[in-house]
């Protein structure tokens, strides 16, 4: 449509076919439509998938990513007022990933591990 605005086709003609200067952007105007439908009719399968997925789709779990930050950990969702039905208490950093101390890759804000505050001074 940028091309056909360059060449000088006018926005506001009802129908172009009846002034020669405008005839030979036929076949660009009907490229154009054809490519709108095309379009409009391609986001018909990303509506059903989108639809269909919030009303039939599992239901995603509390913390899906393993993040270690208190609004994944702690937060239900959806969210009380204040963000946590009671407040939480913290034992790590955010971004203390792991800990040589607990198995898995992942470890929570939350979560309180023994003998961990030992730990986090041997290397200082």
């Amino acid at each position: 449509m940028h091309i056909l605005g360059i060449g000088g086709m006018p926005r506001r003609v009802f129908d172009y076919m009846n002034y020669d200067t405008f005839q030979h952007f036929q076949p660009m105007n009907r490229f154009i439509s054809v490519s709108a439908f095309v379009l409009g009719l391609s986001q018909i399968p990303f509506i059903i998938n989108f639809i269909g997925s919030w009303v039939w789709g599992p239901k995603a779990p509390a913390n899906p990513w393993e993040a270690t930050t208190l609004e994944w950990n702690d937060a239900p969702s959806p969210p009380p007022h204040g963000n946590f039905a009671q407040v939480p208490v913290v034992h790590h950093g955010p971004y203390e990933y792991a800990s040589p101390l607990v198995e898995g890759d992942w470890l929570a804000q939350t979560r309180f591990v023994e003998g961990a505050d030992e730990f986090a001074h041997v290397g200082h």
